[in-house]
């Protein structure tokens, strides 16, 4: 459990720190992949977006990932 509300206190403060300095607006979307094009079989995705000026920008707000995890990244930027 602490994994997970340390995941959520930095994807927070790094919301808050782009948002402020950069004036971009960051959301947190949970969508379903209903075809299972991500992870091989129906699931949620979640995604962090960008969005300043009508450009849209995928991200992964994270403390860190590995070479497994950037795979899933990419997998859930082409489904987005």
């Amino acid at each position: 459990r602490w994994g997970l509300y340390s995941e959520a206190s930095f994807r927070n403060g790094l919301k808050a720190i782009l948002g402020q300095s950069f004036g971009v607006e960051v959301l947190n979307l949970t969508l379903y992949d209903q075809e299972g094009e991500v992870f091989g079989r129906p699931e949620q995705v979640e995604l962090d977006i960008i969005i300043k000026n009508g450009l849209t920008i995928v991200c992964e707000l994270k403390s860190s990932i590995d070479k497994a995890g950037m795979y899933v990244f990419g997998r859930k930027a082409e489904f987005y």
